[in-house]
């Protein structure tokens, strides 16, 4: 995949200030500094896309996919279908192979859910 990281770090700046949040009211939310937040919307450091981007787009409100494409996740799609389509493009997976995929990346999802009752309101409408 094929990130343009000018428009990822000016997405992650555009969201904070639609939300009226500061780099520091973002820093504090995801545990780091404010000189770090200034340092990714600079596009100066790299955002850990494991620890720091779920945080990241729970914090504003918009799907992972958002920050690479500025996409929302489709209707009808499984978090499975949603995440192989974003990591692997290229590959076209059967359907069995998503069922499997579903059931390893269910547990996660559902605590992501337990966790964020606005993710799961927005979850239950798709």
């Amino acid at each position: 995949m094929s990130i343009n990281e000018h428009d990822f770090v000016n997405r992650i700046r555009q969201r904070r200030d639609e939300l009226g949040l500061s780099q520091k009211d973002l820093a504090n939310a995801l545990g780091l500094d404010q000189g770090k937040i200034s340092l990714i919307e600079k596009g100066a450091r790299k955002i850990d896309v494991v620890k720091e981007l779920p945080a990241l787009a729970k914090i504003l409100q918009k799907p992972i996919s958002w920050f690479f494409d500025g996409s929302e996740a489709p209707r009808g799609q499984s978090a499975a279908e949603v995440v192989l389509k974003e990591y692997f493009p290229n590959i076209e997976f059967s359907d069995f192979e998503v069922k499997r995929l579903e059931g390893f990346l269910e547990p996660m999802v559902k605590i992501y859910m337990n966790q964020d009752p606005d993710l799961s309101k927005k979850a239950s409408n798709q």
